[in-house]
């Protein structure tokens, strides 16, 4: 089972007295309690995106309130996953590894670094992109084909919801990104309809 969400996007940031840079953003997202006991299988996930991938300019990891305090630790300068990213330093000056909680009204604290809303929903609107796109959320039909709606009308493709939740990480970061809509409100009811895999009770 992966216990993060790993995934990498390219974005074009001004950096004081070096310009423009096009850098690479990795982004962690942990969905699940008891983080310390999976360092192991968090060691793999990122060996994998090592072996395959340019080393990150900025690393971004997202938590929840209910495990902050493993993620920071597991992070903190000098500890076995921090070692373990290869030739990579904190840069306090550049911000290069940030480390923010969500909690259950929607706001996000800084545990390390700091992100502006605007940020964070790009940062959202790239994962959810990468989870529709690697997963197959659209089903585009052959020339030949095509698929009739509930409505009666026609079309060549349609969107697949079950092709997109998948994982257990993925599954509860597009729940999160859920929260940022209804930051600050009280919330009584939540009607759910053929989605009994998201974990609807952390937004209450």
């Amino acid at each position: 089972m992966k216990t993060c969400f790993l995934y990498n996007y390219y974005k074009t940031v001004y950096v004081t007295q070096r310009g423009a840079q096009r850098q690479n953003h990795l982004v962690a997202f942990f969905a699940y309690k008891k983080v310390l006991n999976s360092k192991e299988t968090i060691q793999f996930q990122f060996r994998n995106y090592f072996f395959s991938n340019t080393l990150p300019d900025k690393l971004i990891i997202f938590c929840l309130d209910h495990n902050k305090a493993d993620v920071v630790e597991l992070f903190k300068t000098g500890s076995t996953i921090f070692d373990y990213i290869p030739k990579f330093r904190h840069d306090e000056e550049n911000g290069n590894i940030v480390i923010v909680s969500l909690g259950l009204t929607g706001t996000f604290n800084a545990e390390l670094g700091n992100l502006t809303e605007p940020e964070i929903r790009e940062i959202y609107n790239r994962g959810m992109t990468k989870i529709f796109v690697d997963n197959g959320g659209l089903i585009v039909s052959r020339s030949a084909h095509h698929f009739v709606f509930p409505s009666g009308k026609h079309c060549d493709r349609f969107l697949r919801t079950g092709n997109v939740l998948l994982h257990g990480a993925q599954i509860t970061f597009l729940a999160s990104a859920l929260l940022l809509h209804f930051k600050n409100r009280a919330i009584q009811y939540i009607f759910v309809i053929r989605l009994p895999s998201i974990p609807w009770p952390m937004l209450m």
